[in-house]
């Protein structure tokens, strides 16, 4: 009795002794040591394996924190420009995740932006998509057209590409002089555009698979001249996909009746308005897919 109020109180290294065996005391004594014994490697184990969780949990965190380094956050982007706005912001469904942004000048006239959606979640989504961002702005800079962009990129992802991982791509290049937007495809969903009265409609996108699948893309190139007060909308399936408690799809409807009903203001005050409006629809059911928004618009 007395061993098992000290144990009680927290004393792991209680044992009862001298006690004979032989008997139900004696039994119960040698039981009691035994389930001292279990205990103190039971919380042995416990606390490696806590240790051990919070060394990795404190490495996804600089991981995630590296990962959201690498992707343009300063607004404006190009204080140079007043010809336009543009801001991208991603939420990881995890602490890392696979999808991504970019944007950049590859000479005084053309900027590339792109967004992309990694298949799977976590680490390796996150390592293929730190590839995949750098492999397309290197071949952008080799050749900013998006079909031949991509199919470089493709190529090099290809042959080792042991995992079978894939990611869709939707690549743009607009000429500043000309309001020109060039674009093309992999696999992405139709980004959304807001004319100047108001209506939205997705961008004609067609064909195009997913980098990192196969060796023929059947990639097209699509062109638009954008004019002065229109918006285009890019985003990932984290956003058309995004359900609620009964199971609802947040969908592209919405989508297109958000972009078309909000004010036209400051790009990163659009995307958190937009993030506003699908988490009033999901509510707090936890989402299991990355969210990317990206907005360009060219301004009067």
């Amino acid at each position: 009795a007395a061993g098992a109020k000290r144990l009680a109180s927290g004393d792991l290294t209680t044992k009862v002794e001298n006690v004979r065996p032989g008997d139900e005391v004696g039994d119960l004594a040698i039981s009691f040591n035994t389930m001292v014994d279990d205990l103190n490697s039971y919380v042995h184990e416990l606390t490696a394996t806590t240790a051990a969780k919070e060394r990795i949990e404190s490495e996804l965190d600089l991981a995630r924190q590296i990962q959201m380094s690498i992707l343009p956050r300063t607004y404006p982007a190009f204080p140079d420009h007043d010809d336009f706005d543009l801001f991208a912001k991603t939420h990881p469904a995890r602490e890392v995740g696979g999808d991504f942004y970019d944007f950049f000048f590859v000479d005084e006239n053309r900027l590339i932006f792109v967004v992309g959606d990694v298949s799977g979640k976590g680490v390796p989504a996150a390592l293929f998509m730190t590839v995949s961002r750098t492999l397309i702005k290197n071949a952008a800079l080799h050749h900013p057209d998006p079909v031949e962009a991509l199919e470089e990129v493709n190529a090099q992802i290809m042959p080792e590409n042991e995992m079978c991982m894939f990611v869709t791509i939707f690549y743009a290049m607009y000429e500043v002089d000309k309001g020109r937007l060039t674009y093309s495809s992999a696999g992405h969903p139709a980004p959304l555009l807001r004319r100047t009265d108001g209506t939205v409609e997705p961008i004609p996108v067609s064909g195009g698979m997913a980098v990192g699948v196969f060796d023929q893309m059947g990639l097209t190139e699509g062109e638009i001249d954008l004019k002065p007060g229109e918006t285009i909308l890019v985003y990932t399936d984290g956003l058309d996909e995004a359900v609620n408690a009964k199971e609802e799809q947040y969908g592209v409807q919405r989508a297109k009746d958000w972009l078309g009903a909000t004010e036209l203001t400051d790009a990163p005050v659009m995307i958190d308005r937009l993030v506003a409006a699908q988490k009033e629809f999901t509510g707090d059911l936890e989402q299991f897919d990355d969210l990317t928004l990206l907005i360009f618009r060219r301004r009067d």
